[in-house]
């Protein structure tokens, strides 16, 4: 029987680093705390995270992200996507997305990505006219076209003649979307007329009068099978009229115009295109100017249509600055013991809070 030898005992390596355990960053992505000190909050303030890439964080613990897939391809794909809103009214629900130039109605998406057929060269596959064998991901889903910014800040707002979604981005005409269109939001509102015994086509943009009414209405839409969607003082227009256009359309009218949505008129020259943000409050919507300290207030409650009234914040701001938004905001010390609603206005550069019977307003620095 033979000896096993005695063999050294491994000394095991010794540490070169401390292990460190943090705790989830469960309060998410906060940059407002010192980097110099650890971002556990103080009191009872959430552990956050000064980076947080790719993670999502839960009530317990953060989790990974699972990468993306892409949904839709808006228009040709060479302008990126500025904004996503919805509307939301029982089972009618709307994803929209906007572009610079247009806003898309983007729900339900056939296909993800625009496709043609080639050769194997690479070449397109045309018809003998020229077109291309393919599919575009949101073709005919673009809704509101001829804009040049899509940042829209948008409000949905409940009246007692239907629910709407309002939006602005402080350059371009805003629009209202009452739930199956959209339609620019301006003074009048906007108006269906139908028509027929049609001599020459209308076209968008061209300005029709009624021949008995004396009604006039500016083409923005013209509906297949006879029917036009006018601005302007298009109210008036009457059955059985003649319908002369600008551009040189001639037709006659088949019924009385029909609202389809109410319109807004601003005083002194401005339009919804002088509002960059608007926002809902004490049961009003409430528009902030842009480039100014004017906030405008429609003075009828549940209204979407009508005449704003302005309250000119340039005497109390006497520091200067132009209003960056607004909004509700709920603080839990209410007289009653609940919960206590106040309208919260961001100015630049300047820090004040203020006290009125309509609402109260604090700036923030930026």
């Amino acid at each position: 029987m033979y000896n096993r030898p005695n063999r050294p005992q491994k000394v095991p390596a010794q540490r070169k680093s401390d292990l460190k355990k943090f705790p989830a960053p469960t309060g998410g992505w906060i940059s407002n705390r010192n980097l110099s000190s650890p971002m556990v909050g103080e009191g009872t303030q959430a552990q956050g995270a000064a980076v947080l890439d790719n993670f999502f964080p839960t009530s317990t613990t953060a989790i990974l992200r699972r990468g993306k897939e892409l949904y839709a391809t808006l228009g040709e794909g060479d302008h990126e996507v500025k904004s996503l809103f919805t509307y939301v009214n029982g089972l009618n629900a709307k994803l929209f997305a906007s572009t610079s130039e247009a806003i898309y109605d983007i729900t339900n998406v056939l296909v993800p990505y625009n496709w043609r057929l080639v050769t194997e060269n690479g070449d397109y596959i045309v018809t003998e006219n020229g077109d291309y064998f393919g599919q575009s991901s949101t073709e005919g889903l673009d809704k509101f076209t001829g804009t040049t910014n899509g940042k829209w800040i948008t409000l949905q707002f409940a009246t007692t003649g239907g629910i709407y979604l309002i939006g602005v981005n402080g350059v371009d005409t805003g629009f209202i979307y009452d739930g199956n269109g959209f339609y620019p939001y301006v003074p009048g509102g906007a108006w269906a007329l139908s028509y027929d015994n049609v001599v020459t086509d209308f076209q968008v943009g061209e300005v029709i009068t009624g021949g008995t009414s004396g009604a006039t209405g500016t083409v923005v839409e013209i509906i297949p099978g006879g029917g036009l969607v006018l601005t302007g003082s298009a109210s008036g227009f009457e059955d059985n009229e003649m319908l002369t256009g600008s551009l040189g359309g001639d037709a006659q009218a088949s019924t009385n115009a029909v609202s389809l949505v109410p319109g807004i008129t601003f005083p002194d020259g401005l339009t919804t295109a002088d509002m960059c943000y608007v926002w809902g409050y004490k049961n009003r919507v409430w528009f902030a100017q842009k480039e100014s300290l004017n906030i405008w207030y429609m003075d009828e409650v549940a209204a979407v249509g009508g005449s704003p009234v302005v309250y000119p914040m340039g005497g109390i701001l006497t520091m200067g600055g132009s209003i960056l938004w607004g909004d509700a905001w709920a603080i839990g010390t209410g007289a009653a013991g609940g919960l206590s609603p106040r309208c919260t206005i961001h100015v630049l550069m300047l820090q004040r809070i203020l006290r009125s019977p309509l609402c109260r307003r604090t700036g923030s620095n930026a």
